[in-house]
């Protein structure tokens, strides 16, 4: 799914594998990345290594593992000068 604008696209939703099969029936336009028993079809794949460069926003909807794993995913920043500070709302 694309947010836009009159101007055009203003975000564009990437989401793991098994989420984007989940999904493939829908309207929604997403992106992920490859794995290896799963080949997104042409023009919604990602390199898995572009992610630190292409995301501004992370929702995790889990527990700590899964706020740890979408940390994970993004090894590159935490090795620059730039740090990934997550942050955790817990509702009740």
């Amino acid at each position: 799914m694309h947010l836009c604008s009159r101007a055009g696209p203003i975000a564009t939703l990437i989401v793991e594998p098994s989420v984007f099969k989940e999904m493939s029936g829908s309207e929604l336009q997403l992106h992920t990345w490859a794995t290896e028993d799963f080949t997104p079809p042409d023009g919604c794949a990602i390199e898995l290594h572009t992610l630190s460069h292409r995301v501004d926003l992370i929702v995790c909807l889990g527990g700590d593992g899964t706020l740890l794993w979408a940390s994970g995913l993004f090894k590159v920043i935490a090795t620059n000068r730039h740090r990934v500070r997550p942050s955790a709302t817990e509702c009740h």
